[in-house]
């Protein structure tokens, strides 16, 4: 089933377009700019920027990456429980042909132990379970 899942990889035009917008650097010698760039203090900016409707598939999918990270930064006791994961949860879910990549990445789906994954990890399997069903369902691609 995973393998069903295309792949999706960051855009130079999205990352350079996102910290035009945003007000974030940007060098090409930046690898993972979305990781890089990620500042938990500017979650709340960047969710608006998301959900602005102003942003490209593209852009969409670098800026998602950049929550990611910024709740992952946030070091929280309970990630699942929090306000700002079911903000991510609901765009997650709600855009499944978009983030699929992205989500099966955090899940950490290789790895048995939570111990050895990222925070998000746990919570993030939940959504690949909604993504996979979906899916397996016929949605996915298809429902775009």
């Amino acid at each position: 089933m995973a393998s069903d899942i295309p792949q999706r990889w960051p855009t130079t035009a999205a990352r350079m377009s996102l910290a035009r917008r945003l007000g974030l650097p940007y060098e090409h010698s930046m690898q993972d700019w979305e990781w890089e760039v990620a500042d938990a203090s500017r979650f709340g900016e960047f969710l608006d920027a998301y959900s602005s409707g102003s942003l490209d598939e593209d852009e969409r999918f670098s800026l998602m990456e950049v929550l990611i990270q910024c709740v992952e930064d946030m070091n929280l006791p309970s990630v699942g429980a929090t306000p700002r994961w079911r903000s991510l949860a609901a765009l997650l879910t709600a855009n499944p042909w978009l983030h699929a990549s992205s989500v099966r990445y955090w899940s950490c789906l290789d790895d048995r132990d939570l111990e050895d994954c990222f925070s998000v990890s746990g919570p993030m399997r939940a959504i690949w379970e909604v993504i996979r069903q979906t899916w397996e369902s016929g949605g996915g691609m298809a429902d775009r």
